[in-house]
């Protein structure tokens, strides 16, 4: 025993010495040499990713790293100096955040495109990377470093089956979500080219689907006149509005794709979905008014039973095409038929002022019984509002007398024409009497919750078919978030009469110029003249003072005050017409650094340090 024990120590010594030996194995000097020139190469990534000049950095580890092969030495080789070296590359390929064309926009373009593309469900676009930091109606998705505080995150981890993205369909995967979280936590980065560049359009990220060029061509069959139903007037219409979600141009899914006839004649991954002249041989009838239960259309849209017989009648018919030309199956259908939004707005173009009122005031009646149906309201109407509220009659009269006041001073301060009311049919205001019943406003008509922060909102759709704002009545006494119901009524109306002008209007300019117009209706209100001293203090957070132009950059608490001082600063800067002309602008989409120049003949990068020095002076910026 004794001899096995000695046996087993000497062993293990020799182990021991070889493992050491092994470990420790040295270089030559040239190749030490070699290592330390790779080092200091290495290390001139530093500065770069200081600078947040990702690419050039991620070349320099890349060409450390691909030089390391022609050294020679051997796989196997375990020398401290290389191992150092290849830690110190592990560890700067650690400090370059994730990539947003190779990581997170495949994300998004195969979960998120089919509502927010062609389609802007919730106002939100997620087409190009600068529709995406806009966010929608519920605010910006991002907080860059941030991930528990950014939108994004929330929609699609929370367990509420209507707030969770996306939409009737199954949740990300947990590696999805996290490669998401871990981008937002790096900053963000975006490593496009251009960010008005529609995603996916780079030749980076993986192709999309089948196009229709490389399918077999079909030849389309044209209508003759005898047919009892037309695609173009009964089938194309709810096609476009509702199976577009699916089966769209963004990656449809089972390679089947209504985006124009020909598509649809062509068919998907399991071949040719409509034989014409055969309903029970055309796979969309099977699915669409056949199989039971119905398959399709999935999640809450539905198909009428004149939908159902226009379309089974039409296949039999011969599945015929009535468009003005042969050419016409080649193009897209929502171009050659009017969209759900259209036709509404179509509708609401042709309402006289009467009518419009009329409908106002239906809608808002209705949305306050769906909201809280148990409580009756107060109402008050003025020529510009309908004033609707819990609050108790005495408050609501002085709600409409505070914002009939304010009607007057927004139309002189920015030259409107008093020729009409500010809103088709007025603006709805909702006042409610306390957190819950204004909580429950966010709740039941926008499926969002409430920031705690929040104390007001305002809703105006593209063509006014909503049109109103929500106001929590907590007194007249400024908080650290609002600065009182009158300024607060007047932040909200403003913001109203911004988003009429259209939906590309950053959020700092919206709730920044309703502060200003709220601090001249009162300029010694506490609240107002804390947002320079807010701002300021915004200001130091900021890696660079362009971050003040990106709601992406700033938390919802931020958002206010630098854009109170922006707005301060632009109308210092010009007249009101210039002001007018610069919002108007953005509203149509063009650039925020060619406005700028434009406009007030000044590039972002100067107005942004201009704005720094306006922090830096006495005084407030209102």
């Amino acid at each position: 025993m004794a001899r096995v024990t000695a046996l087993m120590i000497y062993l293990a010594g020799c182990q021991c010495a070889l493992s050491v030996q092994y470990v420790q194995a040295a270089l030559p000097p040239e190749q030490k040499k070699e290592i330390a020139e790779l080092k200091r190469d290495l290390r001139k990534a530093t500065p770069l990713l200081r600078r947040k000049q990702f690419d050039e950095a991620r070349a320099v580890i890349e060409d450390v790293e691909s030089r390391l092969p022609a050294m020679g030495i051997d796989a196997g080789e375990r020398n401290r100096l290389l191992q150092g070296l290849q830690r110190s590359i592990q560890q700067f390929h650690a400090k370059l955040p994730l990539s947003f064309e190779q990581s997170v926009a495949p994300i998004l373009r195969d979960n998120c495109f089919d509502c927010h593309t062609s389609r802007s469900q919730g106002g939100l676009r997620l087409g190009t990377f600068a529709a995406m930091k806009r966010g929608g109606q519920s605010g910006a998705l991002l907080v860059r470093g941030n991930p528990r505080q950014s939108l994004l995150i929330a929609r699609l981890i929370t367990s509420d089956p209507i707030q969770r993205m996306p939409k009737d369909s199954p949740p990300l995967s947990q590696q999805e979500i996290e490669t998401i979280a871990a981008w937002i936590t790096q900053g963000a980065y975006f490593d496009g080219k251009d960010e008005n560049a529609r995603i996916g359009s780079s030749a980076s990220q993986r192709p999309a689907a089948d196009t229709p060029a490389q399918k077999p061509k079909i030849e389309v069959s044209m209508a003759d006149g005898s047919e009892t139903v037309s695609f173009m007037r009964d089938i194309a219409p709810w096609m476009v509005n509702i199976c577009s979600g699916c089966h769209g141009a963004n990656n449809p899914r089972s390679g089947f794709s209504v985006e124009t006839f020909e598509q649809l004649m062509i068919g998907g991954d399991s071949g040719v979905v409509v034989v014409g002249g055969d309903p029970d041989a055309s796979r969309i009838w099977d699915l669409v008014g056949k199989q039971d239960p119905i398959k399709m259309p999935q999640g809450p849209a539905v198909i009428t039973r004149t939908n159902h017989r226009n379309l089974r009648t039409w296949i039999v018919e011969g599945a015929k095409f009535d468009g003005a030309s042969e050419e016409d199956a080649t193009r897209k259908l929502r171009d050659l038929v009017p969209s759900a939004d259209e036709q509404r707005g179509m509708e609401l173009a042709q309402m006289s002022p009467e009518q419009w009122s009329r409908y106002r005031l239906d809608r808002a009646r209705k949305d306050w019984k769906r909201v809280l149906p148990r409580e009756n309201s107060q109402y008050r109407e003025t020529p510009e509002y309908y004033v609707l509220g819990n609050v108790g009659q005495p408050r609501i009269e002085q709600v409409g007398a505070w914002a009939e006041e304010y009607a007057t001073k927004l139309r002189e301060a920015f030259a409107l024409p008093s020729t009409r009311t500010l809103f088709r049919g007025r603006l709805a205001i909702f006042v409610a009497k306390d957190r819950f019943s204004y909580e429950e406003f966010n709740q039941m008509l926008l499926r969002r919750r409430t920031p705690k922060e929040m104390t007001g909102h305002s809703v105006v759709t593209a063509n006014q078919e909503d049109a109103y704002i929500v106001l929590e009545d907590y007194g007249d006494e400024p908080s650290i978030s609002s600065g009182g119901l009158r300024v607060n009524l007047v932040e909200q109306i403003t913001s109203a009469w911004l988003k009429t002008a259209g939906s590309s209007l950053p959020e700092w300019l919206i709730r920044g110029t309703g502060l200003v117009m709220g601090g001249q209706i009162d300029p010694r209100n506490r609240y107002i003249r804390t947002l320079k001293t807010l701002a300021a203090n915004a200001a130091e957070t900021m890696d660079s003072p362009d971050n003040m132009f990106d709601n992406g950059s700033l938390t919802p608490a931020e958002v206010g005050p630098v854009g109170f001082t922006i707005v301060s600063l632009l109308l210092k800067s010009g007249t009101p017409a210039q002001f007018m002309q610069f919002v108007n602008r953005l509203a149509g989409g063009e650039e925020l650094d060619r406005v700028l120049q434009s406009v007030y003949r000044e590039r972002a990068r100067s107005f942004s340090n201009s704005w720094l020095r306006s922090l830096k002076t006495a005084g407030g910026a209102g």
